[in-house]
């Protein structure tokens, strides 16, 4: 954020996902969940908390083409055909 208080452009990046769809930020603000629609991936990115850079992780799943993400007090949903 700027010291304006507006948003500010960090950086374009890939998402290793095909046709990323659904995304989430953990409520920590370090973890950015995105779903890719077409090849059913759900991988997690890391977010830099001093710069807000995205840099890639080694976590990931499979599961029928991801729409949602969701985060609930307690647990992560990943909802399909929201």
């Amino acid at each position: 954020m700027g010291a304006d208080g507006r948003l500010t452009w960090r950086q374009n990046t890939l998402t290793p996902v095909q046709v990323p769809h659904g995304f989430g930020i953990a409520p920590t603000g370090h973890w950015l969940i995105v779903g890719g629609q077409q090849d059913n991936k759900i991988v997690v990115l890391q977010i830099d908390e001093t710069t807000g850079q995205l840099s890639a992780t080694d976590q990931s799943a499979t599961g029928g083409a991801p729409e949602c993400v969701i985060f609930c007090p307690s647990t992560l949903v990943i909802a399909y055909g929201c």
